[in-house]
């Protein structure tokens, strides 16, 4: 279930983009709390800041959630610019559940292009189909797939496009990102109505999955739809349905960094 909720991260990072782009010229570091639901029942928080080259976010389980997986997941991108373009220079996810912790970490080299990348512990052999270097070239990680999205999202709010779409490879699995924008709505947050963009999204898989994976998307795998407030750009709700349930997040706070958002 908590695995799904990790998805969540790729959308309030593609919203902080203004943010992103306008340190270039005066560094800004944004932070923002947010709360996870499932049907519900609050389970999880998650805090993700953006710094002038860098990227952070975090999620903890909470309650009888955490007392039965024990779920948290750290993750951190670096990049830098070149030429007026971001370059995505190193990419690191450690996700701890009651079963043990799995690490990813993916060094790349100054054209961007993956140099090097550690599993920690490897794949099993056969476990899972292999993602070939070629089908690599041009993918983002997870987090700098935000870097990638900006200008198509802020080309498709102005009415020049509606869909977009680009890979995204995260050490161990390849796919493809399919992203609509649906225009702009009026929504009631903590008794504000507040005008915003809203956006929808889902994963299609590529390469480096295996048999029980593909499986379970057929099912299972959710549609997300993430609201954009209209004026900063910053998400402050999403929601993802699926048969096995509802997810949502809502904004609770904002911040100077995620040591603050408590």
């Amino acid at each position: 279930m908590l695995n799904r909720l990790s998805k969540f991260i790729f959308f309030i990072l593609i919203a902080f983009l203004p943010c992103v782009s306008m340190a270039v010229d005066a560094p800004l570091r944004v932070a923002r709390w947010y709360k996870i639901y499932w049907n519900g029942l609050y389970i999880a928080d998650l805090k993700v800041e953006i710094g002038e080259n860098n990227m952070i976010s975090q999620i903890d389980s909470l309650g009888v959630v955490k007392t039965i997986s024990n779920y948290a997941n750290r993750t951190y991108s670096k990049f830098h610019m070149e030429k007026g373009l971001y370059i995505q220079d190193y990419f690191e996810s450690r996700l701890q559940q009651r079963k043990g912790t799995k690490e990813v970490r993916i060094y790349y080299a100054a054209d961007g292009k993956i140099r090097t990348e550690v599993l920690t512990p490897p794949d099993s052999p056969g476990k899972r189909p292999k993602v070939s270097d070629d089908m690599k070239i041009g993918a983002s990680n997870p987090l700098f797939a935000a870097i990638v999205a900006r200008d198509k999202i802020k080309a498709a709010i102005t009415g020049q496009e509606k869909t977009f779409n680009f890979n995204i490879y995260e050490g161990r699995r390849l796919s493809r990102l399919d992203f609509i924008i649906n225009g702009k709505e009026n929504i009631k947050i903590l008794d504000k109505n507040i005008d915003v963009v809203k956006i929808s999204f889902r994963r299609v898989p590529i390469a480096g999955f295996n048999k029980k994976e593909l499986d379970r998307m057929k099912g299972e795998e959710p549609d997300f739809i993430v609201y954009l407030e209209e004026d900063t750009l910053l998400p402050i709700k999403a929601d993802a349905a699926a048969p096995l349930g509802k997810a949502k997040f809502i904004l609770e706070k904002e911040c100077r960094n995620i040591e603050e958002c408590r």
